[in-house]
C-alpha cells in the first residue's frame, strides 16, 4: 500500500501594510520622538530643594565630567541626558567658577548658562567638626573675619529666624554642616547674614525629598534627626555602630524612656575635659541634661557631619536599648535589651577605667 505524502500546511502569507496603518505608525513615532525631545531638551533636570543654589565647577572640566559630578551632587536628575544635549549643542569645556542654577531648569538653560561663562569667583570656606558648637564663631572670626557678635545677633534674633523657616535660638546651629563651601565673592560681600543665609541654602540643598521621607518615617523633623546625629556622633566615631546606636535612641523615643546619654550631660556641665560621668554632673539642671528630662534636647550638641545624620536616617532595625562601651580602647560598644544586662556590662566598664585609674 502507498504511503501517503504528507500534506504541507498551507503558507501564511503577511498582511501588507495598508496607508491608514502607516499613518498611525507615523503620528504614534512622532509623538515619541516629541516626547523623548522634550524630556531631553526642556523637561526639568535640576531637581534641587530650594529655589536657587550655587553650583561651584571646578577648573576646566569637560561636560561629561560635569554631567556625572552634578548628578552625584544631586543637583541633576540625569547626567546622561545632560551629556546628550551638551554634545549636541557642541558644549565641551567650562571654566571655573559659581554658577546660580534654579530648581526646575531644564537640560537647555542649565548649558546655555554654561556655554555663556556665567561663572563667578568664589570663596572657599570651611566649616569644621566641633564637639563645642559655640566654638563655630570665633573660627570664622579667626578664619574668615567674620564678626562673633553679629552671628550671635543672628542667631538670636527672631525676625531673621522666622525668615529662614522654623528655627530657633537652639536649633539654629542645625544649619552648620561641616564641610567646604563656596561663596560667591563678586556680587555678595562675606557678611555674617550672608554666611548664615548660604548655610541656609547648602541645608535645603541636603534635605532633598529622600532624606525628608526617612526623617518622616522615623516621626522626626530635620532638626530632630539633627540633634539625635550630634548625639551618635558624641557616642561613637564608628561608622559602622552608628546605625546601631541611632536606633537604641530611636527604640527610647518610641517608648517614652529618657535617652540619658552622657555626652548631653556633658554639654549641658560644660566639663569637655570629663572623661567619667558622675551622679553630681547628672544632677545638672538644664533641658540638655537627658538624664533629668525626657526627649530630644532642644538643640545639637556637636557641629555633626553629614554622615552621620545619613547614619541616623538609615539607622539599623533592633530591639536593643542599651549600650555601653566595652572594655577595651577599641570605641565600640556592648548592646542589651534587658537592663540587667545592660548593668552587668557597665560594671565591667566601670571597673575597667578603676584599673586604668581613669577619673
Amino acid at each position: 500500500m502507498a504511503k501517503k505524502k504528507p500534506t504541507k500546511a498551507p503558507v501564511k502569507t503577511k498582511k501588507p501594510i495598508n496607508l491608514a496603518d502607516w499613518k498611525v505608525i507615523t503620528v504614534l513615532s512622532g509623538i515619541f520622538l516629541i516626547y523623548l525631545s522634550y524630556q531631553v531638551f526642556l523637561a526639568p533636570n535640576v531637581l534641587i530643594t530650594p529655589e536657587k543654589y550655587k553650583v561651584y565647577i571646578h577648573s576646566h572640566k569637560k561636560a561629561s565630567d560635569i554631567g556625572n559630578e552634578l548628578e552625584e551632587r544631586g543637583v541633576l536628575g540625569s547626567s546622561l541626558s545632560f551629556r546628550l544635549v551638551a554634545y549636541l549643542r557642541g558644549y565641551t569645556t567650562c571654566g571655573t567658577g559659581l554658577l546660580d542654577v534654579y530648581r526646575g531648569w531644564s537640560n537647555w538653560q542649565l548649558i546655555s548658562q554654561l556655554k555663556m561663562g556665567y561663572l563667578n569667583k568664589a570663596k572657599e570656606i570651611k566649616v569644621p567638626k566641633l564637639r563645642n558648637r559655640y566654638k563655630l564663631f570665633e573660627y570664622l572670626r579667626e578664619n574668615y573675619k567674620l564678626r562673633v557678635d553679629s552671628l550671635n545677633y543672628l542667631c538670636r534674633d527672631s525676625a531673621f529666624l522666622e525668615s529662614l523657616g522654623n528655627f530657633n535660638k537652639s536649633t539654629i546651629y542645625c544649619l552648620f554642616l561641616p564641610g567646604v563651601y563656596y561663596m560667591d565673592v563678586e556680587n555678595e560681600k562675606l557678611t555674617a547674614r550672608s554666611f548664615i543665609q548660604h548655610m541656609y541654602n547648602e541645608y535645603l540643598f541636603f534635605w532633598n525629598p529622600e532624606r525628608l521621607a526617612k526623617a518622616k518615617e522615623i516621626d522626626l523633623s530635620p532638626e530632630q534627626v539633627s540633634i539625635l546625629a550630634s548625639i551618635v556622633y558624641s557616642e561613637t566615631k564608628n561608622e559602622e555602630e552608628m546605625p546601631m546606636i541611632a536606633e537604641v535612641y530611636i527604640n527610647r523615643l518610641e517608648k517614652d524612656m529618657k535617652l540619658e546619654s552622657d555626652p548631653t550631660v556633658i554639654y549641658a556641665t560644660r566639663d569637655f575635659d570629663a572623661r567619667r560621668v558622675y551622679n553630681k554632673h547628672k544632677q545638672k539642671d538644664s533641658p540638655y541634661n537627658t538624664y533629668k528630662y525626657k526627649g530630644l534636647p532642644p538643640g545639637p550638641i556637636y557641629i555633626t557631619p553629614r554622615e552621620v545624620i545619613d547614619a541616623v536616617l538609615n539607622h539599623t532595625d533592633h530591639d536593643y536599648i542599651y549600650f555601653c562601651a566595652r572594655c577595651d580602647t577599641s570605641g565600640c560598644h556592648n548592646f542589651a535589651t534587658t537592663y540587667e544586662d545592660h548593668k552587668k556590662n557597665a560594671e565591667d566598664y566601670h571597673n575597667f577605667l578603676d584599673q586604668r585609674k581613669i577619673k
